[in-house]
This record gives structure tokens, C-alpha cells and sequence, in this order.
């Protein structure tokens, strides 16, 4: 018998060890707990991205009626203006009639001159103030407009800002996402391996009771010798990947190398056995067997002693 090409073979005493998983539920769920730590990083980013582009909504509104009220003012401006000017022509006018004219009206044409134009220099000065009052306004409102303006440019920065770290954020999880993935199908394909292997150890054992009713073996007893030339990579007994005792040796050989029955016996299986490649059973003296498993060329024929 041969090793098969790099393979190793694998001399076990009365059972086989089961393949192991390549990721425990451990690491699954630990896995799946940065996941979704990210995810919750990802909502609560996402919530203060709304809550900046609201506030920039807001500001844009504000903004706006800031601006409408400006144009109403000027507006009123124009109005008070349109209305001062007829008063401020009749000022003038009085102010270019000459003292003597005055004097060559009758009394009570004077009296009623003069009191006219009291009432045209009051309505000016009232007009005047209404125009300085609503300038006064229309500054006011253009600082505000001119704040409402900054807090726009600062919240719109806020949301690039925050956008910009959803979108870093969006990668990372998409990033956890695909290696939680990646973990769950790896443990379930190492679930579903040991289901295999359980599967297959439970033929063994109804391998091994078909075999249990053949012939007793002639052949003695005797110290046990290693089936190849090597190092054995793991002792009977051994944890093994589902940490649970290994039930024989694990051996590492050379590629090629001879493989033999560890004592004298008659071989009782010789062939492929599901996952495990090659398999040998050879019956030793007092009902004892070997399995020989992972070989590469098996040259013996069931029957041979």
C-alpha cells in the first residue's frame, strides 16, 4: 500500500476521528456582534445626517422669509418716499417766496400760509422718520438674513461632513457584512461536515459489526508497529479539532511512502470509504482491529493475511 501524494496517513485504533470545523460558534457570534455594532453606528450616523439636513432646510426657510420681509420693507420705503415727495415740493416752493409777497397778502391769506406750511413740515418730519425707522428695520433684518445665511453654510458643511462619514461607515459594514457571511457559511459547511461525520461513524460501527461476525483471526498478537515511515502529528488520546480524544494516531509520511498493517491479521475492508479516502480494516488476534484511512493505493484484497 502507497500514501497517496502529500496525503497522510492515519493508523486509528478502533474508530476514526471526525473532520473539524474550520470556525466555532464563537467566533460566529462574535463576529455577528460587530456586525451589528456597526450596523447601529451606521443608523445612529444616518439619524444625525437627517437631523443636519433638516437644520439646513430650516435655515434655507428662514432664510427665505428673512428676505420676503426685506422686500416688503423696501417696498414700504417706496411707499413712504412716493408720498413725501409732493409735501417736500410744496416745502420747497414756500421756501422760494419772497418775504415781501408775504407781506402784500391780506392778513388772514398770510395767517393761513403760514399755518399750511407748519402742517407741510410736520407731515415731512413724520415722513421722514417713518423712511429712517424702516431703514433701521431693513438693516436689522439684513443682519439676521446675514446670520440666517452662516448658520446655512455651517449646517450644510455639517451634512457633507456627516455624509461623507456614512458613506466611509456604509463601506465598513458592508465590508463586516461579507466576512460575517463569509463565517456563517464556513460554519455551516463545518455543521453540516459533522453531521457527515457522524453519519459516517455510525457506519463504521455497523462496518465493524458486519465484520465482528466473520472468521476469528489465526493470526498472534504482539507489540504494535507503526503503518508508514514518519512523525506522528498527533498522539492516541489527543485532543483533537472538536476537542474531544482522538481514539488513534495521526501520522505525517512521505508522499509515496509504503504503508502496513501495524500486526499480523486478516484484512477485512479494503476500499474507499466516503470522505476518508482509501480505508483498510485488518483483524488482529482477540477480535482487535486496525483502520488504516487516507491512503493513496491499497494493494491488499479482503481475505489476505
Amino acid at each position: 500500500m502507497k500514501s497517496r501524494g502529500l496525503a497522510w496517513a492515519c493508523a486509528a485504533l478502533l474508530c476514526l476521528a471526525a473532520p473539524a470545523p474550520a470556525q466555532d460558534a464563537g467566533e460566529v457570534a462574535a463576529a455577528r456582534a460587530v456586525f451589528e455594532g456597526t450596523r447601529g453606528q451606521a443608523v445612529a450616523l444616518a439619524a444625525r445626517v437627517q437631523a443636519a439636513e433638516a437644520a439646513v432646510l430650516d435655515a434655507e426657510r428662514r432664510s427665505a422669509d428673512l428676505e420676503a420681509q426685506r422686500g416688503g420693507l423696501r417696498a414700504q420705503v417706496r411707499a413712504a418716499r412716493a408720498e413725501m415727495a409732493p409735501l417736500l415740493a410744496a416745502l420747497a416752493r414756500l421756501g422760494r417766496v419772497p418775504e415781501g409777497a408775504l407781506l402784500a397778502v391780506p392778513p388772514e391769506r398770510a395767517l393761513e400760509a403760514a399755518r399750511a406750511g407748519q402742517a407741510l413740515a410736520a407731515l415731512t418730519r413724520e415722513a421722514r422718520a417713518q423712511v429712517t425707522h424702516l431703514r433701521a428695520q431693513m438693516e436689522a433684518l439684513a443682519a439676521l438674513e446675514a446670520a440666517a445665511q452662516d448658520a446655512r453654510a455651517e449646517a450644510e458643511a455639517d451634512a457633507l461632513a456627516l455624509r461623507e462619514q456614512a458613506e466611509a461607515l456604509k463601506a465598513v459594514e458592508a465590508q463586516r457584512r461579507a466576512a460575517l457571511e463569509s463565517l456563517e457559511a464556513e460554519y455551516a459547511a463545518a455543521e453540516a461536515e459533522a453531521a457527515r461525520a457522524a453519519r459516517a461513524a455510525q457506519d463504521f460501527e455497523t462496518l465493524l459489526g458486519h465484520l465482528s461476525h466473520a472468521p476469528a483471526s489465526a493470526g498472534g498478537g504482539g507489540r504494535l508497529a507503526l503503518p508508514v515511515a514518519g512523525t506522528i502529528v498527533a498522539p492516541f488520546g489527543a485532543a483533537d479539532a472538536l476537542d474531544a480524544p482522538a481514539q488513534g494516531l495521526t501520522l505525517s509520511g512521505r508522499a509515496g511512502g509504503v504503508v502496513t498493517a501495524p500486526a499480523q491479521g486478516v484484512v477485512r475492508f479494503a476500499g474507499p470509504f466516503g470522505a476518508y479516502g482509501n480505508l483498510l480494516i485488518v483483524e488482529h488476534a482477540r477480535g482487535h482491529h486496525s483502520l488504516l484511512a487516507g491512503l493513496g493505493e491499497i494493494t491488499a484484497v479482503p481475505g489476505q493475511a
